[in-house]
């Protein structure tokens, strides 16, 4: 399952019907779709500038959408529904906001080479943050840090 915040006027077509999701969300605060439903045909039509996933569950609840943006949770290694929805948004940037943790960068090399085109977002100022909120917790020796972020080779050499 993946849970979106959707854009306005984007909507789904299936065999059985169409659905405004804008409608559901506004109700609802959210629209979740179910691998199945992608499965049997799931379509998303409307304008969208681009899409985001979002891995922990408070910044997708808090960050405040760009017009035309869908945001997607994507917890974890819960990665299959968005397999699905890849295929959905192909004419789209996808944009990932992960955990800066080992996971995190797993998670992001593992989606990545299901859209290679898939960019990383980490906010430039969360540099002033690493001495203040930065938790100490240990990197793998074996993670690729290769092509990682400055940030996030960072916080590996410092163990956080």
């Amino acid at each position: 399952m993946v849970r979106l915040r959707p854009p306005a006027e984007l909507k789904v077509r299936t065999r059985p019907g169409d659905i405004d999701l804008t409608a559901v969300a506004r109700v609802l605060g959210e629209v979740a779709i179910p691998e199945r439903a992608f499965m049997d045909g799931l379509w998303l039509e409307g304008e969208l500038r681009a899409v985001l996933l979002v891995e922990h569950l408070g910044a997708w609840l808090d960050l405040p959408a760009p017009p035309v943006w869908l945001f997607a949770h994507v917890p974890g290694w819960d990665t299959a529904t968005v397999a699905h929805l890849f295929e959905r948004v192909a004419h789209v940037p996808v944009v990932h906001f992960s955990d800066l943790d080992p996971n995190g960068r797993r998670i992001y090399v593992h989606l990545r080479e299901r859209r290679p085109a898939l960019r990383r977002f980490i906010p430039t100022f969360w540099t002033h943050f690493v001495d203040s909120h930065g938790l100490r917790a240990p990197w793998p020796s074996d993670l690729d840090l290769g092509a990682a972020p400055a940030l996030i080779r960072e916080l590996a050499a410092q163990g956080l």
